[in-house]
């Protein structure tokens, strides 16, 4: 497995550099961009999100394989949710991350924090 990887890693490596198209670094990578607050508070809502639906993303998709209609939904969600984001331009490019992104994140955080607290568990 390990000389599987390092051999994808050569070859992509590889290819990069004979089409021309490798540049080592973040800056003018094709849909990256440097602004990190937005990454963080991007990330911050996915890894609520993922403690709100019970486990990762990877997790619920392999949740399911086995069967789990829960993971089901939320995997054609995530299909769902991915584009639109394209098709509403709302996704970060490299030139940035657009304001509908920033709007979106902001709404979302807010959303999940109300959910949250309304939807907590008060037992103690």
């Amino acid at each position: 497995l390990l000389w599987g990887l390092i051999a994808f890693i050569f070859a992509a490596v590889g290819l990069s550099l004979a089409l021309g198209r490798f540049h080592l670094g973040l800056h003018g990578q094709p849909g990256a961009h440097v602004e990190a607050l937005w990454s963080f508070l991007g990330m911050a809502l996915v890894g609520w999100l993922s403690a709100l639906i019970g486990g990762c993303p990877f997790r619920q998709l392999i949740k399911a394989g086995e069967g789990d209609a829960d993971a089901g939904i939320v995997v054609v969600g995530m299909f769902l949710g991915g584009g639109l984001v394209q098709t509403w331009g709302i996704a970060a490019t490299a030139a940035g991350v657009p304001l509908a992104g920033k709007v979106a994140v902001l709404a979302g955080l807010l959303l999940v924090t109300a959910a949250t607290l309304t939807f907590r568990d008060r037992r103690a």
